[in-house]
């Protein structure tokens, strides 16, 4: 016996704090199956929930970053939450397969071959579980972090209490357009069908991301996340 559905919650949710998450939600894909099924194949099939983590980036570190780009100490801490991310979302797909459900990790930055997409959107997967909104930046924007945490997903097929999208608070905002030193961003409102190309310039960003590479040795950028008004301090 699994016991009811917000015990279980309760009990997933405080597992997932304790071993290092900022915040833990969890989202209804059947609303979206279509919509998921037509961007990302068909991963998702036979997962109806996903628990979302994030973790939160040091909001110094995010701050230090300028115009010029990234620095060595943002590119660092990004590659390590990747890694702290990954470790927790296979922590949360060992926890629900010892309690005999479903579990299948989505590992923190992997990209389809084609690049800038994701296996899944984490992004989409967090907006579901009510943590934030997904803003013009293409990032997650919660309340009181802006966009500074990094994501990570775990499908699963437990009964779990999930949480309501959050609408965008971006209203006229253009502060990440303006900040975006490839022109990438095209200042559309997020939507759950929309494709990426439809938000952002891909081949302008990875050109910005390749060359950044050559200076700190990572596909990292950050200005948008500095510029964003949101969770500042």
């Amino acid at each position: 016996m699994h016991g009811n559905k917000n015990d279980l919650s309760d009990e997933l949710s405080n597992y997932a704090l304790s071993i290092g998450a900022g915040k833990v939600g969890f989202a209804d894909l059947r609303p979206y199956s279509q919509e998921i099924r037509n961007i990302y194949g068909n991963t998702c099939d036979g997962y109806p929930c996903a628990v979302s983590i994030a973790l939160n980036m040091p909001s110094s570190v995010i701050r230090e970053i300028s115009h010029n780009g990234p620095t060595d100490t943002y590119a660092r801490y990004y590659e390590v939450s990747n890694i702290a991310l990954d470790i927790m979302a296979m922590k949360i797909t060992d926890w629900l397969e010892s309690r005999g459900f479903r579990a299948f990790p989505i590992p923190a930055s992997k990209v389809a071959k084609e690049g800038m997409r994701g296996i899944f959107s984490h992004r989409a997967a967090a907006h579901l579980a009510g943590l934030g909104w997904i803003g013009k930046s293409c990032c997650l924007i919660t309340p009181d972090r802006g966009p500074m945490q990094r994501l990570a997903t775990v499908l699963c097929n437990a009964p779990l209490k999930c949480g309501v999208p959050m609408g965008s608070r971006c209203g006229d905002c253009t502060c990440c357009q303006k900040a975006c030193p490839a022109g990438a961003i095209k200042g559309i409102v997020w939507q759950m069908d929309q494709s990426v190309d439809e938000r952002v310039d891909r081949s302008a960003c990875k050109e910005l991301l390749k060359n950044n590479f050559e200076t700190h040795g990572n596909n990292v950028c950050g200005i948008c996340l500095s510029a964003c008004p949101w969770g500042k301090c």
